[in-house]
C-alpha cells in the first residue's frame, strides 16, 4: 500500500511512491496540512482552523475559504480511499486521519528522541552513550534537513506565524542537542573525524556555538591539523563578535594558546604530527602512508614549481584524486629551495572567505596588532621571506582568490599551490588538472599468489 511521506524539516514536500504530490493551489493549503500533522492530539474546530488560516475574512468567508481548500487536500492527497484518507474531515471538525498510516519526519523526529528520553529514565543511565539511543540520534540527525518549514512564509496569518516560529525554535534546539550528543560519543570512542563531521553540522547552524568551536579545536589539533585548529579560533571570536558582541571564554582562548604553543589538547590528545622544516620555521602534515602511482604527477608539479615565472600553481580535480597527496609531496621535495620552508594551510573547516587570511596567519604564527588587519598583517610578515604556502581545500573559499594575487603581488619570495576542485580564474595561474589513476593492463596481471 502506498504511503505519503510529508517533509516539513527544511522546505516543505509532500511525496507518495517516491513522487512528488502536486496539486496544492495556496501556501494556506500548505499551512493547514502542516498544522495538522504536527498538531495531532486532538480534532480541530472547523471555525477555529478558518480563523487561524484566514483571521483577515470575514467568518463566513473564512469558514468559505477552509471549505475549498479541504476540498482540494484531500482530492490532492489521496482520492477515494476506503478508510477516508490522511484527512478525517466532520461537519464540525478536522484532525489526521488516524487509520491512514502517513508518515512526517517531524514527527519521526521527535519520537526518536522522546524514546531516548524515556530508555534514559528507564534504565537510569546516559542517553548519549547507550548505543540504542546513538543509533536513534543520528536517524534524527539524518532527518534534519533543515529548518522546520523552511522558508516557508504566510504573511497574513500572526497566529501561524507565532505557531511555526515554536515549532522552528523547538526543532533547532532539539537537532543542536541530537549533535552535541553524537559529537561527544564519537570523540569519547576515538572517531575524531565523524565527529568532526557532526561539529561542521552544529556550526552551519549556530555559528557562535562557543562550544561547538572549542571542540572543533580540540579535534583539530588531536588529528594533525593544527593550522585548521588556530583558524578556528579566529572564526569563533569572529563569529561572537559579530553575532552576539562578546569576545572568546577565558577557556577558549587558553586551549587557543595550548595549540599555539604545540601543547597537548586536555584529555591526553598527543601533539599535532607536524614537524618544521629544515629550510625554516613553516611546517606541513607528515603523510601517513607512501605515496604510490602519482610520482609522475609530482614531479611535474616539483618541476613547474621550480620555474621562476611560476608563482602559482593550482591542482584541480574531483574529490578523491589524491590532490592533496600530490601538493604534501611536491612540498616535501622543495622545502630546502625556500628559505623559510613550506607551510600547509588546510581550508576545509572554513567556509567563510573573510577568515582565509585569519587562517595563514595562524598557520605562519603571525601575531596579531589591533592596529591593521589580517591580511595586512600577513603581507608585512611575508615581505622579505621565501617560502612556499600550500592552501589545501580552496574550492568552498574560492571568493578569497583575490588574498592570493595580493600576496603574490606584494611580495616577491612568495609561492602558492593550491589544491581545488574548481578553477581559480587569477591572472598568472598556472594549473595542474590531476588525471584519473591509470588502470593495469589485464593481460599483465602478477599471479593471485602475489
Amino acid at each position: 500500500m502506498s504511503q505519503l511521506h510529508n517533509y516539513l524539516l527544511g522546505p516543505f514536500r509532500v511525496t507518495r511512491d517516491d513522487q512528488s504530490v502536486i496539486g496544492f493551489e495556496s501556501d494556506k493549503m500548505r499551512a493547514l496540512l502542516a498544522y495538522l500533522l504536527i498538531e495531532t492530539d486532538r480534532p480541530h474546530r472547523r471555525e477555529a482552523l478558518a480563523a487561524l488560516l484566514w483571521p483577515e475574512q470575514p467568518d463566513a468567508a473564512a469558514r468559505q475559504s477552509l471549505r475549498q481548500s479541504l476540498y482540494i487536500l484531500r482530492h490532492t492527497l489521496n482520492p477515494a480511499r476506503a478508510d477516508g484518507g490522511p484527512l478525517l474531515v466532520t461537519r464540525q471538525t478536522v484532525q489526521l486521519n488516524p487509520a491512514n498510516a502517513t508518515w512526517c519526519d517531524a514527527t519521526h523526529f521527535k519520537a526518536l528522541l522522546a524514546a531516548c528520553k524515556a530508555h534514559s529514565q528507564q534504565r537510569s543511565g546516559h542517553p548519549a552513550r547507550c548505543l540504542e539511543c546513538i543509533e536513534r540520534y543520528q536517524q534524527a540527525a539524518d532527518l534534519y534537513q533543515g529548518d522546520f518549514l523552511q522558508g516557508f512564509l504566510v504573511a497574513d496569518s500572526r497566529e501561524f506565524e507565532e505557531w511555526m516560529l515554536l515549532e522552528r525554535e523547538s526543532h533547532h534546539r532539539q537537532m543542536m542537542q541530537t549533535l552535541g550528543r553524537l559529537a561527544d560519543y564519537y570523540e569519547e570512542v576515538g572517531e575524531h573525524e565523524q565527529s568532526l563531521g557532526v561539529v561542521w553540522r552544529q556550526l552551519k547552524l549556530e555559528p557562535w556555538h562557543e562550544e561547538a568551536h572549542r571542540q572543533a579545536m580540540r579535534l583539530l589539533s588531536r588529528t594533525g591539523q593544527r593550522s585548521a585548529a588556530l583558524a578556528q579560533y579566529a572564526a569563533c571570536r569572529q563569529a561572537l563578535a559579530g553575532e552576539l558582541a562578546l569576545a572568546p571564554a577565558r577557556e577558549t582562548t587558553a586551549l587557543y594558546e595550548r595549540i599555539r604553543d604545540a601543547e597537548p589538547a586536555p584529555g591526553g590528545g598527543a601533539p599535532p604530527p607536524s614537524e618544521p622544516l629544515p629550510g625554516g620555521s613553516a611546517f606541513y602534515p607528515l603523510a601517513a602512508t607512501p605515496l604510490i602511482g602519482r610520482e609522475a604527477e609530482v614531479t611535474a608539479v616539483v618541476e613547474q614549481l621550480l620555474r621562476d615565472d611560476v608563482r602559482l600553481l593550482t591542482i584541480t580535480g574531483p574529490g578523491g584524486t589524491g590532490k592533496t597527496r600530490i601538493a604534501l609531496q611536491a612540498a616535501a621535495d622543495l622545502h630546502a629551495h625556500f628559505a623559510q620552508g613550506a607551510c600547509f594551510v588546510n581550508l576545509a573547516p572554513i567556509v567563510d572567505p573573510g577568515l582565509v587570511a585569519a587562517a595563514l596567519a595562524a598557520a605562519l604564527g603571525v601575531k596579531e596588532r589591533p592596529d591593521q588587519t589580517a591580511s595586512a598583517g600577513l603581507i608585512s610578515y611575508l615581505q622579505g621571506k621565501e617560502v612556499l604556502l600550500l592552501l589545501d581545500n580552496f574550492e568552498q573559499v574560492a571568493d578569497a582568490a583575490p588574498l592570493i594575487a595580493q600576496l603574490i603581488g606584494a611580495t616577491s619570495g612568495v609561492k602558492v599551490l593550491v589544491t581545488t576542485r574548481v578553477a581559480l580564474r587569477l591572472r598568472g595561474t598556472h594549473e595542474f588538472p590531476v588525471p584519473p589513476m591509470a588502470l593495469p593492463d589485464r593481460t599483465r596481471l602478477p599471479p593471485l599468489e602475489r
